[in-house]
């Protein structure tokens, strides 16, 4: 249910490629009878960027490719490279699946800074499409499809 009790759903792509690229990560929690070590399953970084450019093109959510930039920045692009380049999907059933949504969301959403991805970014930022952040957002795309393609996955 939405915050007004409305139903609300999203119909985004690639949910097929979470099970087979899922990490644990383990958490200290209160619960009601003390504490405990919890492991959340999270989406794999691979999954979860083609979740994201997925959503890039079907929903009108700047926050999207804010989560994209922010979560490269964040891991840095080579250690984010690293982590796409380890998971079983770069080598399993799901490789050129996995190998075209990236190159979409590289390729495409993020190709020059007129692009959908860096003015989301910078929307999301500003509430205005200012340049310096949407080359900051090309930028830090760029560096991830760079290292990428030297670990051969695009």
């Amino acid at each position: 249910m939405g915050p007004s009790g409305e139903i609300a759903a999203l119909a985004v792509g690639f949910g097929h490629l979470v099970p087979e690229d899922t990490i644990a990560v383990e958490r200290r929690v209160e619960t009601a009878s003390g504490n405990l070590t919890y492991q959340f399953p999270l989406a794999g970084l691979a999954s979860w960027l083609c979740l994201k450019s997925d959503a890039i093109m079907r929903r009108d959510k700047a926050k999207d490719a804010y989560d994209v930039v922010w979560t490269l920045d964040a891991l840095g692009p080579a250690a984010a490279s690293d982590r796409v380049a380890s998971s079983p999907l770069v080598a399993g059933d799901s490789a050129g699946e996995l190998e075209a949504q990236l190159t979409l969301l590289v390729a495409d959403q993020f190709r020059d800074i007129d692009s959908v991805g860096p003015t989301q970014y910078a929307t999301f930022l500003e509430g205005d499409a200012g340049e310096s952040e949407r080359r900051h957002a090309l930028g830090t795309v760029s560096e991830f499809a760079r290292a990428l393609a030297e670990r051969g996955v695009i």
